[in-house]
Formats: structure tokens, sequence, C-alpha cells
């Protein structure tokens, strides 16, 4: 994932990638803080967490993380990641900027789109409305958590 990633953003290998996990979850997966809704600290990984979450831990065992919770952040952010809990066993996805190789980060909707059609992300949430890739390559799983979460937004 880490590689695919890297080539679609044209970054280096040696950058790091964060996570977005469950604040349920850190005292198990980290040490350090409880909470880091904002990406502002960065924490050493349990031994299980660089088992189970490799993508999100860099080389040196360090992660910078965004932790959600039910009453911080987006709704329907705790609500996918609750759902792919369900899902599949665990609360995490990897998390980075939303910009493609060499560009500035996306501000715009208009710009998300532009970017999830040239393939640099798989599925992209903007508003109440999921555009995911026809041919996904990643875990089909975090879709249906991804739908589940933003149909709710729809009701």
């Amino acid at each position: 994932m880490v590689e695919s990633l890297n080539r679609r953003k044209g970054r280096e290998r040696i950058m790091p990638f964060g996570g977005t996990i469950l604040a349920e979850d850190m005292a198990r997966l980290f040490s350090g803080v409880s909470q880091t809704p904002y990406m502002q600290f960065v924490l050493r990984a349990s031994d299980g967490c660089r088992r189970t979450l490799p993508a999100i831990v860099h080389v040196d065992g360090s992660s910078r993380l965004q932790s959600v919770d039910r009453s911080t952040g987006s709704a329907w952010l705790y609500r996918m990641l609750r759902e792919l809990a369900r899902l599949t066993g665990t609360a995490a996805v990897l998390n980075t900027s939303l910009n493609g190789p060499g560009e500035p980060i996306v501000e715009r909707p208009e710009e998300a789109v532009r970017l999830a059609q040239s393939g640099v992300v798989d599925c992209l949430v903007v508003g109440d409305a999921l555009i995911a890739r026809r041919d996904l390559p990643s875990e089909p799983r975090l879709l249906d958590a991804l739908e589940a979460a933003t149909a709710s937004d729809r009701r």
C-alpha cells in the first residue's frame, strides 16, 4: 500500500504517512498522549501496532496520528471508523495530504474531484457524496464503511 501511494503521489520513500484512528484505541496502539485530533504529535507505536498497521508506522517506529472520538471532529469519520472496525476488526486508515505530485494541497471540491479522477486517490468523500474508482484496488470493506457512514448523512 505504501509503495503504491508513494508512486501515485510522487513521494520519496522515506516520507512517513500518518493514520487516523479511534481515540479509544490510542492507549493500546501508541504511547504518549491520549488524544491528538489535529495530528500535532509524533507518537511511539506499540509492537502490536507495528504488526497490524505497518502502513501508518514510520521506519523509526513512530507515527503522526489523528484521533477521532464521538464528541470531537467529524461525525461521519467517527461512524466510518466504527463501521470499519465492525467489518475488519481494525478502526484505522492511512492519512496523508490531499494533493497530487508537485501540486499544492486541494482547497476546493472541484480540485478534489479532479484529483480523484486522476487516480491519485481510490475514493473521496466530499460533503455527503462518495466518489470511488470503479476498479478499486484497495480493501473493498473500506468502501463499504464509507458508504455506510455517508448514507446516514443523507437520511
